[in-house]
């Protein structure tokens, strides 16, 4: 199939996961020279397991997409347990090449410790490669990224 015509037809789908995510912030966070924790910041663990749902609807080159995950356990507990997610990512199919592809996406996740509130984050930018590349398990990448942070 073309790629004209993969960005023309109508996708839908979902996502449905079980996971586990730790991290155990002691690594390089300690001075040993002046023997003490960085910023007086003492390592705590980070730890959770979680359900994850996410739905997409997919029509002429944007995806837009949805879901909630929803932690079964927490460390730190304070940390709410759930988390909403939405947003959208578009490839405008008449601009792109068999060698780059230009995109824009925007993603808002509503999340917490302690109250809710909201993330969002706005790409925009180039993909070189394939505009629908194949994905593979066993497949190593390397990725090389510029960017831009604006803190407003």
């Amino acid at each position: 199939m073309g790629y004209s015509n993969w960005c023309s037809h109508n996708h839908y789908g979902a996502r449905l996961r079980f996971s586990h995510i730790s991290a155990h912030l002691v690594d390089g966070y300690y001075d040993s020279k002046s023997e003490s924790w960085l910023n007086g910041r003492v390592p705590f663990v980070y730890s959770r397991e979680f359900f994850e749902l996410i739905a997409f609807y997919k029509f002429y080159g944007i995806r837009f997409y949805g879901g909630i995950t929803y932690n079964v356990h927490i460390i730190p507990d304070e940390i709410k347990k759930g988390i909403f997610q939405a947003g959208f990512d578009y490839y405008p199919y008449w601009l792109s090449t068999d060698l780059f592809s230009p995109f824009i996406a925007d993603d808002f996740k509503l999340t917490g410790i302690n109250k809710y509130s909201g993330n969002n984050i706005l790409s925009m930018g180039i993909k070189f490669g394939e505009p629908r590349p194949r994905e593979f398990y066993d497949l190593n990448e390397n990725y090389f990224t510029v960017g831009i942070n604006l803190d407003i």
